[in-house]
């Protein structure tokens, strides 16, 4: 209702109140009680009908929007419906059968029914205020009924999990114990595998390659990668946006670093702070050392800091860039130990520092900030992804630099790379996934799957997966070797900053603007 229809209702309200008080005094002093009740009785009967034409125009107002949101979401669905059974007539790569088509066509029904359920409180809301109840509009014909698919969130778990980060202190429940009869596997080494071949010789070029599957072997039905994994405990971390995350090598610890200038250091056994670090602004990016006895924290003030593990102290800090330092990595060059933290920062520029005597020597090419470093260890090389959309590779300890790929203007904000070495994925601000075969740098294959950029990317330790983890709060998975979706691992959630995976591969952990971190934990398929 208009505010100033409304004002000058109360006003009307308020004079009928007078001269139905004026009248009553009136008849009053004159004896005239009949004419009294006849007036009492005549306005009576005026506020009733007056109330009960009010009520009916809320409730036919109500009862229409809500029409026309159900309509609305029905058209919404049935066009969602159909354009899944067009792209299914046309082939698409990941819809191998009709049971995967119905699969999909169910995860659509699911969220129809979530939204009726959001429908259904407003109604119930409204039935408090309504002297008549409002129902829903009945179900078109021939609509599905509530579909069978579990939500990820409520499937229960099928087994033990060889990871653990459980903590009574924090506010949210533990992931399931493993039975007393399947001990705990130990953690694997976070060691790449080795690589013979060299790794730019170009008379290797595709011996790499992921060889395509046997036509006897039938594509893994899509889906099933992401239905083993479920979420495990969220906890809150820092009071501000949770930047970078990084495990240790061996896995036993992770340190978060934030906006609210906190560097600190989790046991993944118990869950517990067992490190603290202020920073005098926030961070931006953390790595530990090859042996996990430093942590390096990269801040917005341009500075790097070196923390030893063992005491919790500061044992240097490196001062060189002239913008902040989005990205930091170890190269783990036993020739080389003292110049094994490179970084990169939004002064364009990437530096290899020495920690010893905090001098460094400069790689310039970039145009834009450096949002991301992934080191090939077995190969020495380094690659550096930019803003203005390239990826460089340096050849190090010389700085060499070997080749740029270009991948459009999007900026390049995560990468990843295999655990031979073989395949680097790379993703961008504007949601695409860009998959290369690195010793003959030619691109593979391009995904698009995600409505924004693209935070942190990781591959699972057998070389089968990439998770991707985007700021629309999605985390995916996918085939490494198609690019066949796998699924997503949960509903969207908050924005996903950055993510880790465990060495063990059955253990993500992500961070997020809201200053949690989730866990999410794969359980092996029965």
């Amino acid at each position: 209702m208009p505010p100033k229809l409304s004002r000058w209702l109360q006003i009307a309200e308020v004079s009928a109140l007078v001269l139905t008080l004026l009248g009553f005094l009136f008849f009053w002093l004159n004896g005239q009680v009949a004419l009294l009740l006849a007036a009492m009785v005549l306005a009576l009967l005026l506020n009733l009908w007056n109330r009960y034409n009010s009520d009916l125009r809320t409730r036919q107002r109500s009862l229409g929007e809500l029409k026309r949101l159900r309509q609305d979401l029905f058209t919404e669905l049935d066009a969602l419906n159909q354009d899944i059974q067009r792209q299914s007539a046309g082939g698409l790569s990941y819809l191998q059968s009709s049971q995967d088509l119905e699969l999909a066509m169910a995860q659509l029904r699911l969220q129809n029914v979530r939204l009726g359920a959001s429908l259904q409180t407003v109604v119930q809301a409204l039935n408090q205020l309504l002297p008549n109840p409002v129902d829903l509009v009945p179900e078109p014909p021939g609509s599905a009924p509530e579909p069978s698919v579990q939500s990820l969130g409520d499937r229960p778990p099928s087994g033990g999990q060889p990871d653990r980060f459980p903590s009574d202190r924090l506010p949210t429940p533990t992931p399931p114990v493993p039975s007393a009869s399947a001990p705990e596997p130990s953690l694997p080494s976070l060691d790449p595998p080795s690589v013979s071949a060299d790794f730019f010789n170009p008379g290797d070029i595709g011996a790499n390659l992921p060889q395509p599957l046997p036509q006897s072997s039938p594509f893994p039905e899509p889906w099933q990668e992401a239905l083993s994994w479920q979420p495990g405990i969220s906890f809150a971390a820092h009071a501000g946006w949770v930047n970078a995350i990084a495990l240790s090598p061996d896995g036993t610890h992770l340190a978060t670093g934030g906006t609210d200038q906190q560097v600190r250091l989790w046991d993944i056994q118990s869950g517990d702070l067992v490190g603290e670090y202020a920073t005098p602004s926030p961070i931006s990016a953390l790595a530990f050392s090859p042996d996990g006895t430093y942590l390096a924290s990269g801040n917005y003030d341009h500075r790097i800091q070196i923390w030893r593990i063992a005491d919790q102290s500061l044992v240097k800090t490196l001062k060189g860039h002239d913008g902040s330092v989005k990205s930091l990595v170890f190269s783990a060059d036993p020739q080389h130990h003292d110049r094994c933290l490179i970084s990169g920062s939004y002064d364009q520029t990437l530096r290899i520092w020495d920690i010893s005597s905090g001098s460094a020597d400069v790689l310039e090419g970039h145009t834009g900030s450096i949002q991301t470093l992934a080191w090939a260890g077995a190969q020495r090389c380094l690659i550096s992804g930019g803003e203005e959309g390239q990826l460089r590779l340096w050849q190090l300890p010389d700085g060499q630099l070997l080749d740029t790929l270009a991948q459009g203007r999007s900026a390049v904000e995560t990468l990843a790379l295999s655990p031979d070495g073989s395949i680097l994925a790379s993703g961008t601000t504007n949601g695409s996934l860009y998959v290369w075969h690195l010793p003959s740098r030619t691109l593979r294959y391009t995904l698009d799957g995600h409505t924004g950029p693209i935070a942190a990317l990781a591959i699972t330790v057998d070389g089968q997966t990439l998770i991707s983890g985007g700021a629309d709060g999605r985390l995916k998975l996918w085939q490494l070797a198609t690019g066949q979706p796998q699924g997503n691992v949960a509903d969207p959630i908050e924005a996903i900053l950055d993510l880790v995976l465990s060495p063990s591969g059955n253990l993500i952990i992500s961070s997020h603007p809201g200053g949690q971190v989730q866990c999410w934990w794969r359980q092996e398929q029965q």
